[in-house]
């Protein structure tokens, strides 16, 4: 009798690990396909063909690497007058743009992991982690500024969600830095395009902020 227990035991556990793990696999899959949705939905390639596109693709890293010509319209580079770690700054005609960046604190954020052993973050709720390449952030974007003539607009923090790891320029040698952020002025100069490159190796994708009639108007995000 205490040997049939012991198999019964024995078969209830098994059976309770297996549908442990499965149950994992279900959760787990479902994020990752969560996070894909959210991701998919901000990619150049879901942008409705028009102005906005064109003029991105004049300098966008994803329209040329894609397959299919995207035809182009000519947009102008506002330059940069500043960089430091936290601070790039461009200015031209009127138009000047500030992006800030701060360290990435971890408190009160709940991550969500791709693995059961939580090695491996891909999310904060229901956001997905660009740019940190499966390892928890170390910095973010902490503002960016948009300035025209007699006003200024912050960008609001849902244009920043998600985004971490922001590069202003590439510090391998310093004495020739590259500039991983730009920012375009359309020609008729109703808008402007806030660029920038985050992320490292495999994590690394170019995010373009539009600002449209002096508001923001929408983002772009796709990996490289």
């Amino acid at each position: 009798m205490k040997t049939v227990f012991n198999k019964h035991l024995f078969f209830q556990s098994i059976f309770v690990v297996i549908t442990t793990l499965l149950f994992d696999q279900v959760c787990l899959g479902q994020i990752n396909t969560d996070i894909q949705s959210v991701k998919n939905n901000e990619s150049f390639m879901n942008l409705i063909d028009g102005v906005i596109k064109r003029e991105i693709a004049f300098f966008s890293i994803k329209a040329s690497t894609s397959s299919g010509s995207f035809p182009k319209i000519k947009v102008n580079e506002i330059p940069l007058v500043y960089c430091k770690d936290s601070l790039a700054e461009f200015s031209e005609k009127g138009t000047r743009v500030f992006i800030f960046t701060t360290k990435f604190d971890t408190t009160g954020h709940k991550f969500r992991y791709i693995d059961s052993q939580k090695l491996h973050p891909i999310g904060i709720k229901n956001n997905p982690l660009w740019g940190s390449d499966g390892k928890v952030p170390k910095g973010k974007i902490k503002s960016i500024v948009y300035q025209h003539e007699n006003y200024q607009k912050y960008l609001p923090d849902s244009a920043f969600s998600g985004l971490y790891e922001p590069n202003l320029y590439n510090k391998a040698n310093e004495k020739q830095a590259t500039i991983d952020c730009k920012v375009f002025r359309s020609e008729d100069g109703r808008r402007s395009y806030i660029y920038m490159l985050i992320g490292y190796k495999t994590g690394r994708h170019e995010v373009i902020w539009v600002i449209q009639r002096g508001k923001y108007y929408t983002r772009v995000i796709d990996p490289l």
